[in-house]
């Protein structure tokens, strides 16, 4: 099952355009070249796997493992089907003015955003990422009420942190594995 979710505008939540989450139980046709203009996207890929490539780059993802496009980036899944696999992807507005992004204050929104332009392209995910990105589609589909907002932009903002940590973990380990 296929759910996106395009309307975070109408909650109050900037710099993000779309969370979808595909839940594949049979393979589908492979994903054409396409692009996001103006917009980053992370792939978090829960289970099974999938190929992705990007830049002229063939990545073979697994379950826990996320995958981020830059802005402006060409991306598909070449000639490979949409394999049996959940995952969620996240579009982000990181353009300019990202001093309002999740309606942070500017110095913190600006310090999110800089660490999220710099993610490492491929690293490995941590579980608790599906509950709080399970919890956003859930609260974005069910009728409004008034903390909602707050509930939402607090789990975007603990997947971004989780990402970035993942991410800057991942970084470290192939570090202390260079020596």
């Amino acid at each position: 099952m296929r759910v996106v979710i395009d309307n975070f505008h109408e909650r109050k939540v900037p710099g993000v355009a779309v969370l979808g989450r595909n839940n594949n139980l049979n393979a589908r046709s492979p994903w054409g070249r396409h692009t996001h203009p103006g917009m980053m996207e992370i792939l978090y890929l829960v289970k099974g796997g999938q190929v992705v490539g990007a830049s002229g780059v063939r990545h073979e993802l697994v379950g826990n493992e996320l995958f981020v496009v830059h802005s402006d980036e060409v991306h598909s899944s070449g000639r490979h089907p949409v394999g049996k696999n959940l995952f969620f992807w996240l579009q982000l507005e990181l353009s300019e003015p990202t001093r309002h992004f999740l309606d942070l204050p500017a110095e913190e929104a600006l310090a999110l955003t800089d660490k999220l332009i710099y993610l490492k392209r491929r690293f490995p995910g941590v579980s608790r990422m599906r509950p709080a990105l399970d919890e956003v589609v859930a609260l974005m589909q069910a009728p409004p009420s008034q903390l909602d907002t707050l509930r939402i932009r607090h789990h975007l903002l603990d997947f971004l942190l989780m990402t970035i940590s993942c991410s800057e973990a991942a970084s470290e380990t192939k570090h202390l594995s260079d020596d």
